[in-house]
């Protein structure tokens, strides 16, 4: 059997008494932050986004130069430097970039525009 994570196998599983010679952790979301530290956040009128940033994939990029409000983007494959109100923090690893966001809001967001989450990722959301 397939689990996520280490921290999934211990509390769930082996506490039902499945077998963990049975179990097979993928490791995919142990992302803890080493001693439980992270930075304070301050308050920023600002947006967040991380991941891959690759306007094929994550549609919705191209038009947030028509957004009145400062974007942080985090993650790979970023080519939107001509936008005034975007400021490219780099890419970091998954257990990393907890400590990078430190401001402003988070945004879970992907479709094809602003107006709408659609397709299929936007849809799963």
């Amino acid at each position: 059997m397939l689990d996520r994570s280490q921290r999934l196998h211990e509390i769930f599983f082996e506490d039902r008494g499945v077998d963990p010679k049975k179990l097979v952790t993928l490791k995919i979301f142990d992302y803890l932050i080493p001693n439980g530290e992270i930075n304070h956040a301050k308050f920023e009128r600002s947006v967040s986004v991380a991941g891959n940033l690759d306007v094929s994939k994550t549609q919705y990029l191209k038009d947030i130069g028509k957004i009145d409000a400062k974007f942080n983007l985090y993650g790979l494959n970023f080519t939107l430097d001509a936008y005034k109100n975007i400021e490219y923090h780099g890419a970091f690893p998954a257990d990393e970039i907890p400590n990078q966001l430190n401001s402003g809001f988070g945004l879970i967001w992907d479709g094809s525009g602003i107006e709408t989450c659609d397709g299929a990722f936007g849809n799963y959301l």
